[in-house]
């Protein structure tokens, strides 16, 4: 196994904790990624920490019993984090799928990601082994 690659500096608790499970599984599997897939992973693990902000907004919200509030007009909305989270959900995993990780709930008996390095060795191994 190599050593994990370094978090970026800047991430907060959830963006350390999604690099690290991806760093960490990409060591046990000895997938080096390119420059593409590290940036792509360092916006999807600073995405992280804005949706756990927006997230314990929420929460607040949410215990308070309602997750609506009043509009510039007074009337009743949607709060507006509600919209914004489901977009940074959205755009993780957009930043995931970029760098092709599996779902990590997709393969229990596995590696839980696999990126385009990790595919493409798999692929080349293939070839090699089939000529042997």
């Amino acid at each position: 196994m190599t050593k994990p690659l370094r978090a970026p500096a800047g991430l907060g608790t959830a963006g350390r904790a999604l690099w690290r499970q991806i760093a960490t599984d990409w060591a046990e599997n000895a997938v080096i990624p390119d420059a593409r897939e590290h940036r792509l992973l360092a916006d999807a693990c600073h995405e992280a920490d804005v949706l756990a902000l927006l997230q314990a907004e929420l929460d607040t919200a949410a215990a308070s019993g309602s997750l609506t509030t009043r509009g510039s007009m007074g009337q009743l909305i949607t709060h507006p984090h509600v919209a914004e989270a489901r977009r940074s959900r959205a755009q993780i995993a957009a930043n995931l799928r970029q760098i092709q990780l599996d779902v990590p709930e997709a393969k229990a008996d596995g590696p839980k990601y696999r990126s385009r390095s990790e595919q493409a060795r798999a692929a080349a191994n293939a070839r090699w082994s089939a000529r042997g």
